[in-house]
């Protein structure tokens, strides 16, 4: 199948339709017609006259072709391919024969032939009625759809006629250009074949690398909700690759009958904001969405005979602030509770284990594990439950259970997955102070007989070398960053969830400060949604050196008044010296500064040239010190690492500048609007 519009027929005659081949529905609850069958005269090989197979013998040939050729052998066609698997994220970036997700190529075929037909009685003025090959209006032929090399006077590698004929050889081919696709298109996360969801951008390459199946395009409706899933549109309102996700998410036959055709998985969505907006072949890889979902093959490859583990780690923690080290990871905030990490250990080998251990090693100070309970999926895959493990009293304590642990998980059986099933506080801002980011750590420590590893950092004792994952080295990591709500202070060289509007730009520097680079009319730099008291904290603190005159401008949105205003902003008057000073603007009496504080902006001077950098900014109290952690809402800053007594807040300035101003900013009417400015 090459790049193409496929047109959607929606189960309607195509009339007056001269292209000499057999228009199918695209729309796969239409069944298998009706169809359109003039002359055949554009397309390679005419249509072979053949019974479709059942549903069920469908299902098990996708299981044998999708591990590839050099495991279904002559069941179809014996091409060579090999591609990359893995980006070293932490998977080890490796070349492997070509194998690809059952349930992908079964989601594929359902959208391109129509529910898997091969093979359909065709209806119209001149048809036979006799079941034969479907043939598209583009010469793609059968379950796959096949069309390059399927026209008139084309040649190709595979034979046109068993495209034509032979099912399991129409997946084959069909197969090996979706493989062609994953080998020319960049990567998704950590490039793993078993991952669905990195397949995203080679789905999507399947139908088109092209404008019309970017995920950003107006087209589409923004809020849509997944294809298939309750509340989900008709497939016209979704590009290719999310049809395909849909089929995955929900499978065919669930919805039409009652009954899956096939195993779902409930797939995830890359972040639409890390594809560009107008593009039509992404030229940039892209972060995993979480969670990641692994196919399984259960008539593919035959497994090891003895056991083999992988160990991973997942969290419901979005990828906020995605710049910078911060690109691709999980992001909490100071102070948060239940944030949800999955770390699974799975046996896709064939022999049981009779006991296994994991370690776990969590990121405290930053982090810590409130909660936790062992599952397992044995005999409902996919599908978790608690295990007995979870009662044994040589485990840790559940609430609490603290930061270096050890878990007995009991037995592990072919095809199961366990997890610890956690709930994890983030207490402590971390930007800047760990680097690169706070981890919870997860290995295997023991499975009597077949491996051993002491510790996170220790070498594995590998018996007999038949452990793959990562190297040999059974052990995965999960990175998150904690921000906070109240402070933001650039030691991570990312931009905290800053933005540039009007004549700015704004970049994270190695020194560790915000470089505000302004170029003319209104620079703004605006920081993130936020959520603190104003009750609770009754100044901002600003550190920063300024080459301008004029004071910058502090605004501030509330709750209840959500954009930005004259009415609530105050000048910051820094000297303009070239050292960095710390300014205390006191906000407790100003008549908006109340209830719940959602945004802040900084403007550097209402128009100018120059770079205004930004080494920290906070919310804080008129005097420098810890807000009340009685007052709802507050947030001791000795609970949050800053533990320095009643001047916790307060920064020291450059060495030999002493100057630390505070202004009250609102106690004279006019000030507010001393230099009005266009608020955007």
């Amino acid at each position: 199948m090459n790049a193409r519009n496929r047109a959607l027929f929606g189960g309607a005659l195509l009339a007056g339709l001269t292209l000499g081949v057999v228009a199918i529905a695209r729309d796969a609850g239409a069944g298998c017609g009706p169809t359109f069958c003039p002359s055949y005269t554009t397309c390679r090989v005419a249509p072979v006259a053949k019974p479709n197979p059942t549903f069920t013998e469908l299902s098990d040939l996708f299981d044998k072709i999708a591990p590839g050729p050099s495991v279904y052998g002559s069941l179809g066609w014996t091409y060579s391919l090999t591609l990359n698997d893995g980006a070293g994220k932490p998977h080890p970036a490796t070349k492997t024969p070509a194998r690809y997700p059952c349930v992908l190529l079964k989601a594929i075929s359902v959208q391109e032939s129509v529910a898997w037909h091969q093979f359909c009685v065709p209806t119209g003025p001149t048809c036979t009625g006799v079941s034969q090959t479907i043939i598209a209006f583009d010469c793609g032929y059968g379950l796959m759809q096949v069309t390059s090399g399927m026209r008139t006077g084309e040649t190709s590698a595979y034979d046109a006629n068993l495209v034509a004929s032979d099912p399991a050889y129409n997946v084959s081919v069909g197969s090996q250009i979706l493989g062609q696709k994953w080998a020319a298109t960049p990567s998704v996360g950590d490039n793993r074949l078993d991952v669905i969801e990195d397949w995203y951008i080679a789905t999507w390459a399947y139908n088109g690398l092209a404008f019309k199946n970017n995920p950003n395009n107006p087209a589409y409706p923004a809020d849509r909700k997944p294809y298939r899933d309750p509340g989900g549109l008709s497939g016209g309102n979704y590009p290719y690759q999310e049809l395909i996700w849909g089929y995955v998410r929900v499978p065919y036959g669930l919805k039409e009958t009652g009954t899956a055709g096939y195993k779902g998985f409930p797939l995830s969505y890359p972040k639409k904001s890390e594809i560009c907006a107008s593009c039509g072949s992404p030229s940039a890889a892209i972060s995993d969405p979480s969670p990641l979902n692994v196919t399984d093959c259960p008539g593919g490859a035959t497994p090891p005979s003895g056991a083999l583990f992988e160990v991973h780690a997942s969290t419901d923690a979005k990828d906020r602030f995605d710049d910078g080290v911060s690109k691709g990871v999980g992001d909490a905030f100071e102070g948060d509770a239940a944030i949800t990490v999955d770390l699974t250990v799975s046996n896709s080998g064939g022999a049981a284990t009779s006991a296994l251990t994991l370690g776990v090693d969590v990121g405290d100070p930053y982090l810590t594990i409130a909660h936790y309970e062992i599952q397992s999926d044995n005999g409902t895959p996919g599908t978790f439950k608690v295990n007995d493990a979870d009662a044994r009293p040589d485990n840790p304590p559940h609430d609490a259970p603290g930061k270096s642990l050890s878990f007995n998980m009991n037995a592990l059986s072919p095809k199961e997955t366990k997890r610890l099933h956690l709930t994890v506080n983030s207490p402590l801002y971390s930007m800047g102070a760990v680097t690169p980011h706070p981890q919870l750590r997860v290995w295997v420590k023991d499975a009597p007989g077949i491996y051993t590893k002491a510790s996170w950092d220790a070498a594995p004792t590998n018996v007999g070398g038949a452990q793959k994952f990562n190297g040999g080295d059974l052990r995965a990591a999960l990175d998150l960053d904690v921000y906070s709500h109240v402070r933001w202070s650039f030691d991570g060289q990312v931009l905290e969830g800053f933005a540039p509007s009007g004549a700015a730009s704004l970049a994270a520097k190695s020194d560790q400060t915000l470089l505000i680079t302004c170029t003319g009319d209104d620079p703004q730099a605006i920081g993130p949604d936020t959520s603190f008291s104003a009750e609770a904290y009754g100044a901002v603190k600003v550190r920063a050196k300024t080459p301008f005159a004029t004071p910058a401008r502090l605004y501030f949105a509330t709750t209840d008044a959500p954009g930005f205003a004259e009415a609530r902003a105050v000048d910051v008057d820094i000297p303009a010296d070239g050292a960095f000073h710390d300014v205390i603007v006191d906000l407790h009496a100003h008549p908006s500064w109340k209830g719940t504080i959602t945004k802040l902006r900084l403007d550097p001077v209402s128009t100018g040239n120059g770079d205004f950098v930004l080494d920290d900014l906070r919310a804080t109290t008129p005097s420098g010190g810890p807000p009340d952690a009685g007052v709802d809402g507050g947030v001791s800053f000795e609970a949050n690492g800053d533990a320095s007594g009643g001047c916790s807040c307060r920064m020291t300035d450059t060495p030999g500048d002493e100057t630390t101003a505070t202004f009250a900013g609102f106690a004279i009417a006019g000030l507010m609007f001393l230099r009005r400015r266009r608020v955007r």
